[in-house]
């Protein structure tokens, strides 16, 4: 039985693709858009910055999980911990330090409030999402094979 396991390697890539073209959010009094691909770049920069900045660290957690796919229970990890990551973004209602004044020095005029999560965040998260499916499946099935492994081992003694 061929398995096709890679096919949702390719969907999570896909929609990984499409989530750096779309707008993943909008903040300040405009709702001004921030598009993936910027979002991506702008929190390499800044995801020292503690808070809703560590929601980044699920771009190499998927990344990894990715690279890491032909080996099932690293990738399984990898995949949840980019889920859980991405998903922590709805947890922030604001950007700190981030607003139309466009200055660190003066938080207080700007309006950094996250007004409404759009579509690209919902395509990043997807990526994560399919992912974390395909390997919970591949993960039980490795924990299966080995458990039975063992089975067969103890009866033989």
């Amino acid at each position: 039985m061929k398995n096709y396991y890679h096919h949702f390697l390719v969907i999570s890539i896909l929609l990984y693709t499409v989530s750096l073209l779309l707008p993943s959010f909008c903040f300040g009094r405009y709702c001004e858009d921030s598009f993936g691909l910027f979002t991506l770049i702008m929190g390499a920069l800044t995801f020292f910055g503690g808070g809703v900045y560590f929601t980044w660290l699920a771009n190499p957690a998927l990344w990894f999980a990715w690279i890491r796919f032909k080996k099932p229970i690293i990738s399984f990890y990898a995949s949840l911990l980019a889920v859980l990551f991405s998903w922590s973004f709805l947890l922030f209602s604001s950007l700190p330090g981030i607003g139309e004044c466009g200055s660190f020095l003066e938080p207080q005029s700007c309006d950094s409030v996250i007004r409404e999560v759009k579509s690209g965040y919902y395509f990043w998260l997807g990526s994560a999402v399919t992912l974390l499916a395909v390997n919970s499946y591949r993960f039980i099935q490795v924990k299966r094979i080995r458990s039975g492994a063992r089975e067969m081992k103890d009866r033989s003694l």
